[in-house]
């Protein structure tokens, strides 16, 4: 221990060989977290599905506000974006989001796959520019710390780190310096204010908004689906009452006449049908089959004539003038038929 504290500069090397092991891993964090926020908003800036999206969406704005001051809005700002499931639509679950996604399917088939061409604005949304640039300095203070006068008795040994580490550090500069050229012509693009950490709340509520994009286009699909389902079960439905209604038209009669044991007559009624009244005419029989063409058909039987009435005696005054009725209709209604000949 007390050969230790003879070294000199003790405290100074041990921060110096720190530095040594830790300069290129965190140098190359803090540079990719750079490339990260500059792809982020060369994204947005190429997203050429995203720009129409957001033009769809000023068209609808300005669509519900005509007729007001917002009527003929040039833009808008994009924290708006969030705010669009505010806007209800009279069906239940839809709101302008809803519509956004739906118009966006309809308009184009890719339209809504913008978000797979945005794959750094979700990691840029939580990284903070100021934090990277403040992490670049300390470093590149701690390098200089390696040129103070104490480190001389190193300076063989650190001579190729510090080398290597300035050249790393420029390139570092270079690159931020990029980014923040990158980041204001994006800003610039979407009316955004040039603000520290702009770029970061930007990337953050797009990559929100892209989110619950594809979620609002995914309940549309499954929206879709129920009601197809629902039509379709209402067709067949509407299908088999009409299958049954006119099965119960055609099958009614046959049932009723043919499968019958017995035929069906009319019953008498008030309403119904009348059986017809006999006839005073001869009854003509039919000519036979087996006659010869020409041949005179069998003669006309007559009626027979009516017995002649006698005064009512003791017997039909018993029965009453109703037997009297009925023998008399019972003598009219007998007509002689011709005896079948066997062959």
């Amino acid at each position: 221990m007390l050969l230790l504290t003879e070294v000199p500069s003790y405290a100074q090397r041990l921060e110096l060989l720190v530095l040594k092991e830790e300069f290129f891993p965190r140098l190359s964090a803090l540079r990719g977290s750079i490339q990260t926020l500059t792809a982020a908003a060369t994204e947005l800036l190429e997203c050429e599905e995203l720009h129409t999206i957001l033009h769809l969406i000023l068209s609808a704005g300005n669509h519900l506000n005509s007729g007001g001051y917002a009527g003929s809005a040039a833009g808008f700002r994009l924290a708006s974006l969030l705010k669009l499931p505010d806007t209800k639509a009279n069906e239940p679950g839809m709101d302008l989001l809803h519509f956004v996604a739906m118009e966006a399917d309809r308009a184009e088939e890719n339209l809504l796959d913008f978000p797979g061409k945005l794959q750094h604005v979700g990691p840029a949304s939580r990284i903070e520019a100021a934090e990277v640039e403040g992490e670049l300095r300390r470093l590149a203070g701690r390098l200089e710390g390696a040129r103070a006068p104490g480190a001389e008795g190193l300076g063989p040994q650190l001579q190729p780190f510090v080398s290597a580490a300035e050249a790393e550090l420029r390139g570092a500069w270079a690159a931020l310096e990029h980014m923040h050229h990158a980041a204001a012509a994006t800003l610039d693009f979407f009316c955004e204010d040039a603000a520290p950490g702009g770029l970061q709340e930007l990337c953050a509520v797009l990559h929100a908004f892209a989110g619950r994009l594809l979620a609002a286009a995914q309940e549309n699909r499954v929206r879709e689906q129920a009601q197809r389902r629902r039509q379709q079960l209402e067709r067949e439905r509407l299908k088999r009452r009409s299958i049954a209604t006119c099965s119960a038209r055609d099958t009614f009669p046959r049932d009723a006449g043919l499968d019958a044991p017995f035929p069906l007559t009319p019953q008498p009624g008030r309403h119904g049908l009348r059986s017809p009244r006999p006839s005073s005419e001869p009854c003509l029989a039919a000519p036979r089959r087996d006659s010869p063409p020409g041949s005179p058909g069998p003669p006309a039987l007559r009626q027979p004539p009516p017995a002649p009435r006698s005064p009512p005696g003791p017997a039909a005054a018993a029965h009453g003038p109703g037997a009297a009725g009925t023998a008399r209709v019972q003598a009219e209604l007998v007509v002689a038929c011709p005896p079948v000949e066997r062959g």
